[in-house]
């Protein structure tokens, strides 16, 4: 808790009051950032009544470590929330934040799991996996093999638009066609990363998943301009493969070009 104290002080005594503003300065977004992470998993997950959520949460086959990130990002979500509240108030309104997401995810689970499905009754997914939670999301519709070639289209203009308005930036492109066209979290997206080893290669790989989706040939991309030896590319160079730290900048990058 020190450490989160320490790190809010600093945007407190800088004057930031929205997460737009902690963005600007670097280092301090991904100071906090890492200063939540801890928060939450060394302080308001050790909670008595939250300790045992997550074991019967645990016993519901619920994998705790998706918990985490889930409330990671709610609290990112919620940081011009956050930091709106005075300094002595902002540790116990994400105290707050970390609850409320603990009791949505056991109920939604309790929910899910006490739910019965009749023999009549055809599930609503759309993905055939029925260990995905996911909700449908523009991909999976203009995927569907019902969905018109004018939407297709239209679809495949949008792609190609916003890879055009980010082609200038290698990081923003990846950030911008894995949230916004993919549905991938920072946290997802800090995965294709470290495992592809380079900006360049996680590009490669979601381009190669927009081509399959979109039918977009490769030379319809526009030129991509050089990836820089900053930004996401330091982060992998200097981070020893911690998903936390790539995920951090990532979540940085979202907040600053959207």
């Amino acid at each position: 808790m020190k450490k989160l104290y320490h790190s809010l002080s600093k945007t407190n005594s800088l004057g930031i009051k929205t997460r737009y503003q902690l963005s600007k300065h670097e280092a301090l977004y991904a100071e906090v950032f890492l200063a939540i992470d801890s928060f939450i998993t060394g302080t308001a997950f050790r909670s008595h009544t939250n300790v045992n959520r997550l074991l019967e949460l645990k016993d519901l086959g619920v994998d705790i470590e998706d918990v985490h990130y889930d409330t990671l990002e709610r609290c990112i979500d919620k940081l011009d929330l956050v930091l709106a509240n005075d300094l002595d108030q902002q540790i116990p309104y994400i105290y707050r934040i970390v609850n409320n997401k603990l009791i949505d995810t056991f109920r939604n689970t309790i929910k899910e799991h006490n739910m019965v499905i009749t023999l009549d009754e055809t599930p609503d997914r759309h993905d055939g996996d029925d260990d995905s939670k996911k909700t449908k999301t523009l991909e999976d519709y203009l995927s569907d093999k019902s969905a018109s070639a004018e939407s297709r289209l239209i679809a495949k203009e949008e792609v190609l638009a916003l890879c055009e308005k980010y082609c200038g930036n290698a990081d923003a492109l990846l950030c911008m066609i894995a949230t916004k066209v993919l549905n991938d979290t920072p946290r997802e997206i800090a995965k294709v990363l470290l495992s592809a080893g380079s900006v360049t290669k996680a590009l490669m790989i979601y381009q190669d998943e927009l081509s399959g989706i979109y039918s977009i040939m490769p030379e319809e991309f526009p030129v991509i301009a050089p990836v820089k030896k900053t930004g996401l590319s330091k982060v992998l160079s200097s981070s020893k493969n911690e998903a936390k730290i790539v995920s951090a900048k990532i979540s940085n990058i979202i907040n600053r070009v959207k």
